[in-house]
């Protein structure tokens, strides 16, 4: 096989407009859904916008000043 290896035990998937995802299988092992995850810093959900990632900054920022 070449290519790409996926670490099973790190990964998790998020799917977008889909009211049953198919389980994605490599190996056998489903892999888990998740809600949101945090990409270079910026928080990623998947009810899109920015939401998420700004009040994520913002408790940052509040932890930062006091």
């Amino acid at each position: 096989m070449v290519g790409l290896k996926i670490n099973q035990k790190k990964t998790e998937i998020m799917t977008l407009n889909m009211a049953t995802p198919a389980p994605v299988k490599p190996e056998d092992k489903i892999l888990p859904n998740t809600n949101t995850f945090t990409y270079l810093g910026s928080v990623i959900s998947n009810e899109g916008g920015a939401v998420s990632d700004i009040k994520s900054r913002l408790i940052d920022y509040r932890s930062i000043l006091t």
